[in-house]
């Protein structure tokens, strides 16, 4: 660059600094970022120091102290925001970085993007409907809440929900399908759905925001015709009950409560989670009755029917490894053995174990509940981990072509 006013034209024609500078006018230097300079001389106590991050600002606040600097066709503009500035600058936090290296490495994490989480993240569409604490997401962060609260959705599944659920959410048939509406004096959404109900039509809505079986731009009069073959498949009831918050837990069941599967320390899942790479895999494998199968022990009560669970569990696997190849005479735990892990790149010694052991608790389970004259299989909350833990060797299989 050959002089300061050429690198300021620059930063106003391509980097927007004139909006940075109208922001500066307004609230002043943000308190969270100081400028990073670097010493041209380190060895030289008095040294020049050039500015490595924070030229932007830098540009803003020298064209509000001094307007006639800027550009003629920004001149204008910058006058009048030097007039109004509420909050001039004397002077400016800085953070000295004298070493290279160490320079390069904060402008890569501050600028590079995430990096794998080392970098500066942005705020998913659902961080944004929390922060602003209202707009269009504001309904699907709250609906997404509860269906976690309930069991229906796991923290990390809902991450790639949020944009499909708001779309659906704002059609009509879907809202009346759930009963929901916005309270006339605060904005916050209620239903008046009975609490049971409304959970058994939301787990529905919750499979298609992950599942985007619609496709993620479904037109309105589509998602209409779903939410008429749901009710057609369903038959809600015409029953409604006062309206209440969603989001008040009082109104979520005490099967149901604390039904997070992960970190889960308050309850039982009230249900297996339907896993979305579950659901994804077996949808490109094809065998109608392993679909069918878990769908039937992901979407029954584990607190009301263990025993239905138990027994679908042990089909559900007993099938899946008699379609890898397992004979009748052998156990499914036996089938997936260590061996067939470590062969599958199932993680190490303690992942195996721990596999080893949901694989023998589900077999041991599902048999004793099926052909014990009293015994049974009850324990609804080590079902509902074992399941979770299985979810990779269920994936890593479904993957592995069928054999005939």
């Amino acid at each position: 660059m050959k002089d300061e006013d050429a690198a300021i034209a620059v930063l106003l024609s391509n980097e927007k600094t004139d909006a940075l500078a109208a922001d500066i006018s307004e609230y002043g230097l943000s308190p969270a970022e100081s400028l990073l300079v670097f010493p041209l001389s380190p060895d030289d106590p008095d040294t020049n120091f050039v500015v490595v991050d924070g030229n932007r600002r830098l540009c803003a606040l020298k064209l509000l102290t001094d307007p006639d600097r800027a550009p003629a066709a920004f001149r204008d503009r910058f006058h009048k925001l030097s007039e109004e500035w509420k909050h001039p600058v004397n002077s400016v936090e800085v953070s000295i970085v004298d070493v290279p290296e160490v320079r390069d490495h904060w402008l890569r994490r501050l600028h590079d993007g995430e990096q794998g989480g080392k970098g500066r993240r942005n705020w998913t569409t659902e961080q944004k409907a929390r922060f602003s604490g209202g707009g269009r997401q504001k309904t699907a962060v709250d609906v997404l809440d509860r269906a976690e609260r309930v069991g229906l959705i796991s923290t990390g599944s809902r991450r790639g929900a949020t944009s499909h659920m708001e779309r659906l959410l704002r059609n009509p048939a879907v809202k009346e399908f759930l009963g929901i509406r916005k309270d006339p004096d605060t904005d916050a959404i209620q239903t008046t759905r009975h609490p049971d109900e409304f959970d058994k039509l939301l787990q529905h809505i919750v499979e298609e925001a992950q599942n985007k079986k619609l496709g993620s731009q479904a037109t309105s009069a589509k998602i209409k015709d779903w939410i008429n073959t749901l009710r057609a498949e369903i038959g809600p009831s015409d029953t409604y009950v006062d309206p209440y918050l969603i989001t008040d837990p009082n109104t979520i069941s005490p099967s149901a409560r604390g039904s997070k599967i992960e970190g889960n320390t308050k309850g039982p899942a009230n249900r297996i989670r339907k896993a979305i790479e579950i659901q994804k895999a077996l949808q490109s494998y094809g065998n109608t009755k392993l679909r069918d199968l878990y769908r039937s022990i992901c979407g029954v009560s584990l607190t009301e029917h263990p025993l239905l669970v138990s027994v679908g569990i042990w089909s559900f696997l007993d099938t899946l490894a008699a379609n890898q190849g397992k004979s009748p005479q052998t156990a499914f735990n036996s089938y997936f053995s260590g061996e067939w892990m470590k062969a599958n790149g199932l993680g190490g010694k303690n992942d195996a174990k721990g596999m080893s052991n949901a694989l023998k608790n589900l077999c041991d389970g599902g048999n004793i509940t099926k052909h014990d004259k009293v015994a049974a299989h009850y324990d609804s909350r080590q079902m509902a981990n074992d399941m979770e833990v299985l979810t990779p060797l269920i994936v890593k299989a479904l993957q592995k072509k069928a054999t005939p």
